[in-house]
């Protein structure tokens, strides 16, 4: 598709590709003379707080972020500007293809490649998230791969710029199938999140499939925040168990239970060959063995005459051996005491046990004399009895009425009796006046064959595919939503994206 249309001073020449996040092109430099790959989004001042000149500078300040990133797995970002109420952002054109494309060939990878191909995004995004910059849309399709197979994360900061122009609630956060339970829950993100959503990347690599699927965005949503996916390990046997053990680490529903950082997952992966003997350890602070010492406490390396390690080993072998005998006086000490102690304590549980008037006599093996009156001891006390309810069920019928025959009758719980989970989570009442609000929208837009509307929890999700003035309409429509709720807007636009024949700068 061609366009004679500008952005800035860029001239647009080609479209690459679109959805919902926006559309991006080829285009060419003037000033510079060189290709370069724009990106049009459209945001809307209305409803975000802001003004159009602060939504300007608050646009232009995120993208600058994304800008000073420069490592040589992301993709540089050159410019952003706006005209006419267009915003854009101008990057480094990627003369390749995206992992999305590659996988939808269902080609099997070598696993030295998949390696190779983590360990450049962890990389990349160890890197952005020391100079505070959070990703949060990792996925195949901003995953790019150039003709020397080398791998480059787009989109660096999309996500949060697009929610400057939405309501404080419809937030275009992410793609669904690939967010972290805190940031589909709404809560503060970090880096840990972009391990969430690189570890789904890496099982979809090693399995061939998602490891949350669903039939809608809502179950999807829902397994994530609810539901451990199979290991990768029982889909496919020829996967090794100590990297299956680093994916299921890196999926962890706590962000406290996954992999702190970046670093840390790169090396995970490139030691997943013992990873299993340490899979049940708990991440924590880096070992504090490999921080430098202070300048106070030099390291101090001196030779040692051979005859010195004989002696200390004859010194230890004769502390442990009193040691041995120590340990040991004490414990005949403790067991004589106890031995001799036993009985009057048998006698004061026995006294505490008995009705009040009765009292106990030692063991004797001479008959009791006239003035003492002597009570044989009470039986221990019987077990505990278990639970009743557990008991009636676990009986058979028969047995519970020929035990209790006057009893009142007690319901059984069939042993075969399963409790099901709902499949889905719970709407609050504000959404469910929300969707019914969105849903006439779309009726009387003429698009309800073509939009859906999903409800969970507090939050709405819009899919399906329209063109874009029919989404800007339906957009506009939202921006009186309520704060309590959150709108993931997962609706794509009607037109294809460009074949693997072209460059790509995927969404």
């Amino acid at each position: 598709m061609n366009v004679s249309s500008k952005a800035g001073r860029y001239e647009l020449q080609q479209e690459l590709g679109r959805g919902s996040m926006g559309v991006v092109y080829r285009a060419h430099d003037p000033v510079i003379g060189r290709t370069v790959a724009v990106k049009t989004v459209r945001l809307a001042d209305e409803g975000s707080g802001l003004s159009h000149d602060e939504l300007l500078t608050r646009f232009q300040t995120e993208a600058r972020a994304a800008g000073l990133l420069a490592h040589p797995n992301i993709v540089v970002v050159y410019d952003a500007g706006e005209e006419d109420g267009l915003f854009y952002i101008t990057m480094e054109l990627v003369e390749g293809r995206s992992l999305q494309q590659l996988m939808n060939r269902r080609q099997n990878i070598p696993l030295p490649q998949v390696m190779r191909w983590m360990e450049q995004a962890c990389s990349a995004l160890e890197f952005a998230h020391q100079h505070s910059v959070v990703h949060r849309d990792i996925k195949p399709a901003n995953l790019m791969l150039t003709a020397d197979d080398t791998l480059k994360i787009t989109d660096f900061g999309t996500a949060k710029i697009l929610q400057l122009g939405a309501t404080q609630t419809a937030h275009v956060i992410g793609t669904p199938s690939y967010m972290s339970p805190e940031q589909i829950k709404g809560k503060p993100v970090d880096g840990r999140s972009d391990v969430f959503s690189l570890g789904v990347v890496l099982y979809e690599l090693l399995t061939g499939a998602k490891p949350f699927h669903g039939d809608s965005v809502t179950t999807v949503i829902y397994k994530i925040v609810n539901e451990d996916p199979v290991p990768p390990r029982e889909l496919d046997a020829s996967i090794p168990a100590g990297l299956s053990a680093v994916v299921n680490r890196a999926l962890a529903k706590s962000p406290w239970a996954r992999f702190q950082s970046c670093r840390e997952f790169s090396e995970a992966l490139h030691n997943y060959q013992d990873f299993d003997e340490r899979k049940s350890a708990r991440p924590g602070p880096a070992a504090t063995a490999s921080a430098p010492l202070p300048r106070s406490a030099p390291v101090v390396t001196q030779h040692i005459p051979s005859s010195v390690p004989s002696m200390a080993h004859a010194a230890a072998a004769r502390r442990q051996r009193g040691s041995f005998w120590v340990v040991l006086v004490l414990l005949t000490i403790i067991g004589a005491a106890g031995y001799r102690a036993w009985p009057a304590l048998q006698e004061i549980w026995q006294r505490s046990q008995s009705p009040a008037g009765f009292r106990f006599a030692p063991a004797q093996t001479a008959p009791p004399t006239a003035r003492e009156e002597v009570l044989s001891p009470l039986p221990m006390p019987p077990p505990p009895m278990p639970d009743r309810a557990n008991a009636i069920s676990a009986a058979p019928e028969e047995t519970q009425q020929a035990a209790s025959p006057t009893s009142p009758a007690v319901p059984t719980i069939p042993a075969n009796a399963v409790i099901r989970k709902p499949s889905t989570p719970a709407i609050s009442p504000a959404a469910a006046e929300w969707k019914d609000r969105i849903e006439q929208a779309i009726v009387d837009s003429n698009a309800a064959d073509r939009v859906r509307v999903l409800a969970a929890g507090n939050t709405l999700t819009l899919t399906g595919k329209l063109d874009p003035a029919a989404h800007r309409q339906l957009l506009g429509r939202l921006q009186s939503t309520p704060t309590s709720l959150q709108i993931i807007d997962d609706i794509e636009y009607s037109a294809e994206p460009a074949g693997d024949s072209t460059p790509v700068n995927e969404q």
